[in-house]
């Protein structure tokens, strides 16, 4: 009778057991099973630095913070500063008296040279010691074939001969031009050293102008 009694004790003890090692299993099983913890990831922006999504240090976000900003260059952008091989423009006072040019149509004579019409001329005194004086002339070019030849001028006591030149077609050659008329703005030096007070003439082809010397 009594080891009855001993073995029904013993199968809920078994019973128990079993049922302990198997909550024991189930922790184990959910701790390897838990979410890993999500690592911040960096995105880059379109100026080429890193940016935090939040994630990460207050060291960086410092760093970052404390870099100054520079602002980028829009492509095909030109400094407005010219340099010192810069064409200056004909109507500068500081450019020389343009010389005759030399155009090949008047070695084999297909071209010739004719005086250039005149629109306006005007003289001009510079601020300098001493007194530059200079002559700013606008002339015509009576089509498309014309072409800008120069300047010449000649002094004679107070009056001054100043002669400006286009090429054009020889009359024996058969060209069409088209029917533009252009302008050329021209500096002509008229040099310094004038005598102050003094009334000087200037003679451009058809035109005439006058002048009192500073």
């Amino acid at each position: 009778m009594p080891r009855i009694r001993l073995r029904a004790f013993a199968l809920p003890l078994a019973a128990a057991v079993l049922s302990l090692a198997l909550v024991a299993c189930d922790d184990a099983d959910g701790d390897s099973t838990a979410t890993p913890t999500a690592t911040p990831t960096e995105t880059t922006t379109s100026t080429g630095t890193p940016v935090n999504d939040g994630g990460g240090t207050s060291g960086n976000a410092g760093g970052n913070a404390g870099s100054p900003a520079v602002s980028p260059t829009a492509p095909g952008s030109v400094s407005a500063t010219p340099g010192p091989d810069s064409p200056v423009s004909s109507d500068d006072p500081s450019s020389p008296t343009p010389a005759p040019t030399e155009d090949p149509g008047l070695a084999d004579g297909t071209r010739v040279v004719a005086l250039a019409p005149i629109e306006s001329i005007d003289v001009l005194f510079l601020e300098s010691f001493p007194v530059q004086y200079r002559l700013h002339v606008v002339s015509g070019l009576p089509s498309g074939c014309a072409a800008f030849h120069g300047v010449e001028v000649e002094r004679e006591g107070t009056t001054f001969t100043v002669t400006v030149t286009n090429t054009v077609p020889a009359p024996n050659q058969q060209i069409a031009c088209t029917m533009i008329y252009g302008l050329k703005e021209t500096s002509v030096d008229l040099g310094t050293g004038l005598e102050s007070g003094t009334e000087y003439t200037v003679n451009v082809n058809d035109h005439t102008t006058t002048f009192v010397a500073q």
